[in-house]
């Protein structure tokens, strides 16, 4: 049985409503990486289930170009959605500044959830 990446969806939410006044920032953090992960790889998966070959090198590039560059505008809206929480999730994981604050962390998660919406739909 393979992982249920949607999983980390639910974690994003827990650590955003549940957090720790003394560490705070560092729950919002991993909320948005996790918000960004739990649909990355949903979306990475289906890619695979195509049949796609997915490179190890510029993953994630590669994976949000094929979404992109569809015509299928759902898919094309995916692509953008992905890119955003891409920038976001970098943010969190790799910069000392900005603080993060839960607005930002509640963002990434009610995008990552119309991503997982539209990856339903295709």
């Amino acid at each position: 049985m393979s992982f249920g990446w949607q999983f980390y969806l639910n974690l994003a939410k827990i650590l955003i409503d549940e957090r720790k006044a003394n560490i705070e920032e560092a729950y919002l953090r991993t909320s948005i990486s996790r918000s960004y992960y739990g649909v990355f790889c949903i979306a990475r998966n289906i890619l695979k289930g195509k049949g796609l070959k997915i490179p190890r090198t510029d993953l994630h590039k590669y994976v949000i170009t094929q979404y992109k560059k569809s015509t299928n505008p759902i898919e094309e809206k995916i692509g953008e959605s992905l890119a955003r929480l891409r920038k976001k999730r970098n943010k969190a994981d790799y910069l000392d500044q900005p603080q993060i604050c839960e607005n930002e962390a509640r963002s990434a998660y009610l995008e990552a959830q119309k991503v997982l919406y539209n990856l339903k739909r295709i």
